[in-house]
């Protein structure tokens, strides 16, 4: 399976209150990636953002998001929380993650908070 030809694309803005504590807790493209993958069995392809978007960039972290059209915006940010609780258990963070997502243009669809449990 993989994207169709023209997928929508987004900007996935996750923030953290009072920034990530360190690198070993910030989540990577293809952490997302993979894990939506894994989990759903959605085709996506994330990107870090190449320019910082907020001054704020030391709490926000900015990925680019392409995933088919079928797929909606509340539910693609379902899934975003769902992943993000599953990779910040396994790094054993339990700082809560505000998911927004944006279209390309940076107008906002849906916004959701990920909460991880350490296992």
């Amino acid at each position: 399976m993989s994207l169709p030809s023209d997928p929508t694309r987004y900007i996935v803005t996750l923030s953290v209150p009072g920034g990530w504590p360190n690198q070993s807790t910030e989540l990577r493209p293809e952490e997302l990636e993979g894990q939506l993958r894994a989990v759903f069995g959605a085709e996506t392809v994330v990107r870090a953002a190449r320019t910082t978007q907020s001054p704020g960039a030391n709490v926000a972290r900015y990925f680019e998001l392409e995933a088919d059209p079928a797929l909606v915006p509340t539910e693609l940010r379902d899934m975003l929380v769902v992943v993000i609780e599953r990779i910040g258990a396994a790094i054993s963070s339990e700082q809560p993650v505000h998911v927004a997502l944006a279209t390309s243009d940076g107008a906002a669809l849906a916004e959701g908070t990920a909460q991880p449990h350490p296992r």
